[in-house]
C-alpha cells in the first residue's frame, strides 16, 4: 500500500541522516573480511543515492493509485534493490560486488515486469532478463580470468598488482576486457544499449524513473571504481570505452531525435 511507501520512505530518511552524521565523523575503513569498504567518498555517493531514492519513490506515490500497483511488495522491491546497491558502491571483493550485482539485477527484472496486466511490461523484463544474463556470464567469465592470473579477487591487491610491471599477462588483460564490457551493458552504452529502448518503455513509469536515475547512478559509480581505481594501471579497457563512447554520442543524439514516445526519449538520452 501506500503507506508501506511511506514508511520505506522514513526509514531511508533514517538511512541519509545516519550517513550525513557519519560524514560528519569520518569514518574509514574496511568491514567483512576487507569485503566490503567505506570512506568519505562512498558515503557522500550513498548520500546522493539516498536522496534519489526518496524523491523517485515521493514521485511514483500517486501514479502507484493510478496503475494499481499501491501494493507493499512493490515498494519492497525498491527497497530490496536500494540495499543492494549500497552493498555494490561499497564492495571491496569481486565475490561480494557479483553477489550485490546480480541481487540488484534480479530485483529490476520484476519491477520492469510489474504490470503483470501488460503485454509490454511482460516483454519488456523477459528481454532485460536474457541480456541481463548474458552480460552476467560476460562478467563472471572475465573475473574468472582474473582469478586464474592473480589468484585474488581483492579489489586493493588488484589494483597493486596491475600497478607491478611485468605481472599482466593476456589472460588477466582479457579478464577486463569483460568486466569492461559487462559495465557497459549495465550503463546502457552503445552497442550495448539494445535492451534500454524495449525495457524503459514496457516498464511501469516509476520503475522507468529508477532505472534512469538510481540505477544509472549506482552503474556510474561501480564503474568509475572499477576502472579508475582497480584497472587504472592496465591500458586494456581504454579502447572498449573509447569505442563505446564514440558510438554513445552518435546514438545517443540522433537516436533521441526520432523518439515519440516520452519512455524511449529518456532511454535513448540515457546512452
Amino acid at each position: 500500500s501506500v503507506y508501506f511507501s511511506w514508511i520505506v520512505i522514513l526509514c531511508v530518511g533514517a538511512f541519509l541522516i545516519l550517513t550525513i552524521s557519519n560524514l560528519t565523523v569520518g569514518f574509514e575503513g574496511y568491514l567483512f573480511s576487507d569485503q566490503y569498504v567505506t570512506n568519505n567518498s562512498l558515503t557522500v555517493w550513498k548520500i546522493l543515492l539516498a536522496v534519489s531514492f526518496i524523491s523517485v519513490l515521493v514521485l511514483s506515490l500517486e501514479y502507484q493509485k493510478y496503475d494499481n500497483l499501491a501494493i507493499f511488495e512493490y515498494s519492497l522491491l525498491f527497497l530490496i534493490a536500494f540495499l543492494a546497491m549500497l552493498l555494490l558502491i561499497c564492495s571491496n571483493s569481486f565475490i561480494s560486488f557479483y553477489l550485490a550485482l546480480e541481487a540488484q539485477s534480479l530485483t529490476l527484472y520484476v519491477l520492469a515486469g510489474f504490470s503483470r496486466k501488460s503485454e509490454l511490461s511482460t516483454e519488456s523484463a523477459i528481454k532485460y532478463f536474457i541480456l541481463g544474463v548474458l552480460a552476467s556470464g560476460i562478467l563472471l567469465l572475465g573475473i574468472t580470468f582474473i582469478y586464474m592470473a592473480f589468484g585474488t579477487l581483492n579489489f586493493v591487491d588488484l589494483e597493486t598488482l596491475y600497478a607491478t610491471p611485468g605481472l599482466t599477462n593476456s589472460l588477466s588483460e582479457l579478464g577486463v576486457v569483460m568486466v569492461t564490457i559487462a559495465l557497459m551493458f549495465k550503463l546502457a552504452a552503445a552497442p550495448f544499449h539494445v535492451w534500454s529502448p524495449d525495457v524503459y518503455e514496457g516498464a511501469p513509469m516509476p520503475s522507468t524513473i529508477f532505472f534512469a536515475t538510481v540505477v544509472k547512478l549506482t552503474s556510474i559509480i561501480i564503474t568509475s571504481r572499477l576502472l579508475f581505481d582497480v584497472f587504472a594501471f592496465s591500458n586494456a579497457w581504454y579502447p572498449v570505452v573509447g569505442a563505446c563512447a564514440f558510438f554513445s554520442f552518435i546514438l545517443g543524439a540522433f537516436g533521441t531525435l526520432q523518439q515519440t514516445k516520452v519512455k524511449r526519449f529518456v532511454a535513448y538520452s540515457g546512452i
